[in-house]
């Protein structure tokens, strides 16, 4: 696994296009889990079983940290397109780990 465990920072424009990223901090993205409807952002599994979530901000973490990242902001989202979009990338991240197969991390 490349780089820390969870980050969280602004997303840069350096860092490319947040709705379609081919890759995150330097790891390639593996596929595009959901891509935000009404702003730059996407939810996306990296090639390093990692999940990202981009836009605003950009979150890099494995599937348990990223899930618990997802329902904490959730909750705490003062606007409701936000809270929209972050409910439904935590349900879409539950969803390609059951796909996956993949246990939590």
């Amino acid at each position: 696994m490349n780089g820390p465990i969870f980050t969280l920072r602004r997303w840069q424009a350096g860092d490319g296009n947040a709705g379609n990223p081919s890759e995150v901090q330097g790891v390639a993205v593996a596929r595009l889990v959901l891509r935000r409807t009404d702003a730059p952002g996407a939810l996306v599994a990296l090639a390093d079983r990692r999940y990202a979530l981009t836009g605003p901000l950009i979150a890099v973490g494995p599937p348990r940290q990223m899930r618990r990242f997802l329902r904490r902001r959730t909750a705490l989202a003062r606007e409701r397109p936000e809270q929209i979009w972050l409910h439904a990338a935590s349900l879409c991240l539950d969803a390609d780990l059951r796909d996956q197969e993949r246990p939590l991390l």
